[in-house]
C-alpha cells in the first residue's frame, strides 16, 4: 500500500524539523476589528528577546493558561508548534518581527510563547469568509499555495475551483488562513462504527500515516477499522474516521506457497510494486493470494506468496586463464596475472584473481587495482574484484582477490577478464583507458582446482607464478597447463 512521500520524525527543537513534522494548524480571523499599531515602547527590546526564546522554553505549557488571540481582521490566526520562535514566524510568512509583535498584544513576553497558543499573524489583506460548499468541504490554505496547486492536489479543474469561490476576486492572489470551497461533487463518506475507539475530523494535510503515528497505533489497524475509504492515500479534510485502540483480528494467512516464497509486505509496498520488484505479473501474484479480498489493501507484516518461474541454469565451469598486459603497461616490465573460476549450481562460484610484475598503481594514476568480469551471462552485467597488495616481503609486486557468489547465481561465462588501476576500490565502472591486464574466457582452459592447486604448490591465485618464480604469465601457463 503506497504511502504520501512524508517521513514523520516527531518532535524536533528546530524549526525546519518541526514544520516538516505537521503543518502549521491556520484558523480563519473573526469578524474585522482593526488591531492596534505602532512600535510601542521597548519595541527594539521586545524583537531582540524574540528572536532567542522558543516555544515551551519555559513554563509548563500543560498547565499555562493561554491568553485569547486579539482581533485579527487583516491577518490569520496560527498555533504555535513545537520549537517555534517569534522570530522564525515572522520569516516564515513574511512579515516583520514588529509588526507580528504588535499584532499580539496578549503576549507579555515575546521570548517566550507555548506550543498549542494562538497568534495573530498579519498579512494587510482582509480574508472574505467561504462561500456555502455543499458538495465539497472547506480547505484552509496553506502557505505557498496556489488555486492551482489545490485544484491538482484535490484532483478537480482550476475552473471549478474558481466557480465555487465567487467570492475571491483575484484567483491569483490567496493568502495563508483563507478558507475556501473545495468541489468533489461526492461528500465524504459517514464514519463506521467505532466500538473501542473514537472518531477524529481529518485536518488539512494529514494522511492516514500521520494520523496513525501521531494516535500510537499501527497504519493497518487503522486502515482496518475504515472501510468506508476506498483509496487510503486520499483523505479530506473534515472527514471523519475511526481511530481504532483494540487491535483489530490479524490479517489472514498466506495460502501454501509451493511454487515460489513467502514475501513480508514492507510499508509502502503495493502488489504492482512486488510484481516488479520479483520480476512476475501482477495476475499471477493475485492468482497466487487468492486469500487478499482487496488487491489495494495490503498490510506491513502481511505474509503473500510471491510465484517464481524457474531461473536460468547454472554452467558448471572449472577453468583456469591467463592474463595478459596491455599497452598502456610500459616496456620492460613483466607483467601478468592468472584467474581461476569454479562454478556449479550446488555450491555456488568462486573467482581467484592474481596478478605479478605490474608496477605501482600510481604508474596508471590509479591508487590500487581493480578486477572486472564483463559481460556475464545471462545479462551482460559486469561484476568488480577489489584487488589488495600481498605482503612486500614476502611476494613483492603481488595484487590478488577473489569473489564468491551463493548457488543458484553464477558469474561465467563472461566475455573477458581486465585488471584496471582505479582512484578507489569503491568505483563503479572500470576505467577504460586505465586497463593493465586482459583475459578472454574463451581462453579459459578447463582444469580440475585440484590439479591446479598441485601444480602450482598451493600459492593461491597467485601460485602460477611459483613454480618458475618468473612472470605471471610463465606462472600461470604452469596453472592452466
Amino acid at each position: 500500500m503506497a504511502q504520501d512521500d512524508v517521513r514523520f520524525h516527531g518532535q524536533s527543537p528546530e524549526p525546519q524539523a518541526a514544520e516538516a513534522a505537521a503543518a502549521p494548524d491556520i484558523h480563519p480571523a473573526g469578524e474585522p476589528v482593526f488591531a492596534p499599531g505602532g512600535n510601542g515602547e521597548g519595541m527594539a527590546e521586545q524583537a531582540a528577546a524574540a528572536e532567542g526564546g522558543t516555544a515551551g522554553a519555559a513554563g509548563d505549557p500543560q498547565s499555562h493558561q493561554f491568553p485569547p488571540p486579539p482581533p485579527c481582521p487583516n491577518g490569520f490566526i496560527y498555533t504555535v508548534q513545537p520549537g517555534d520562535t517569534l522570530f522564525f514566524i515572522a520569516q516564515r510568512f513574511g512579515v516583520t518581527l514588529q509588526a507580528l509583535i504588535a499584532a499580539n498584544p496578549q503576549i507579555p513576553d515575546p521570548s517566550t510563547i507555548f506550543p498549542g497558543q494562538q497568534i495573530c499573524v498579519p498579512t494587510g489583506v482582509i480574508v472574505p469568509p467561504p462561500p456555502p460548499c455543499p458538495n465539497g468541504f472547506i480547505y484552509t490554505v496553506q502557505p505557498g499555495d496556489t488555486l492551482f496547486f489545490i485544484a491538482q492536489r484535490f484532483g478537480v479543474t482550476l475552473q471549478a475551483l474558481i466557480a465555487a469561490n465567487p467570492q475571491i476576486p483575484d484567483p491569483s492572489a490567496i493568502v495563508p488562513g483563507q478558507r475556501i470551497c473545495v468541489p468533489t461533487g461526492v461528500l465524504p463518506p459517514p464514519p463506521p462504527a467505532c466500538r473501542g475507539g473514537f472518531i477524529y475530523k481529518v485536518q488539512p494535510g494529514d494522511t492516514l500515516f500521520f494520523i496513525a503515528q501521531r494516535f500510537g497505533v499501527t497504519l493497518q489497524a487503522l486502515i482496518a477499522a475504515n472501510p468506508q475509504i476506498p483509496n487510503p492515500n486520499v483523505l479530506v479534510p473534515g472527514q471523519l474516521i475511526c481511530v481504532p485502540t483494540i487491535p483489530p483480528a490479524p490479517p489472514p494467512p498466506p495460502p501454501p506457497c509451493p511454487n515460489g516464497v513467502l514475501y513480508m509486505v514492507a510499508p509502502g509496498d503495493t502488489l504492482f510494486l512486488i510484481a516488479q520488484t520479483f520480476g512476475v505479473t501482477l495476475q499471477a501474484l493475485l492468482q497466487a493470494n487468492p486469500q487478499i479480498v482487496n488487491p489495494n489493501l495490503i498490510f506491513p507484516g502481511q505474509l503473500i506468496c510471491v510465484p517464481t518461474s524457474p531461473g536460468p541454469v547454472v554452467p558448471t565451469v572449472e577453468c583456469c586463464m591467463l592474463l595478459f598486459r596491455t599497452a598502456n603497461v610500459p616496456r620492460g616490465a613483466e607483467a601478468g596475472g592468472v584467474a581461476r573460476i569454479f562454478q556449479s549450481a550446488a555450491v555456488g562460484a568462486n573467482v581467484l584473481v592474481g596478478t605479478i610484475d605490474l608496477p605501482p598503481p600510481s604508474t596508471f594514476g590509479g591508487a590500487t587495482f581493480v578486477a572486472w568480469l564483463r559481460g556475464v551471462a545471462p545479462d551482460g552485467r559486469t561484476v568488480k574484484i577489489p584487488l589488495v597488495r600481498t605482503n612486500p616481503l614476502l611476494t613483492p609486486r603481488v595484487w590478488t582477490g577473489s569473489l564468491a557468489v551463493p548457488p543458484g547465481r553464477q558469474v561465467a561465462p563472461f566475455n573477458d577478464l581486465i585488471v584496471t588501476a582505479e582512484i578507489s576500490p569503491d568505483v563503479m565502472q572500470p576505467n577504460l583507458s586505465r586497463i593493465v591486464l586482459i583475459g578472454l574466457f574463451a581462453q579459459c582452459q578447463p582444469q580440475s582446482l585440484t590439479t591446479a592447486a598441485n601444480a602450482t604448490g598451493g600459492a593461491g591465485p597467485t601460485g602460477g607464478t611459483g613454480g618458475s618464480g618468473g612472470s605471471g604469465g610463465s606462472g600461470g601457463s604452469g596453472c592452466c597447463g
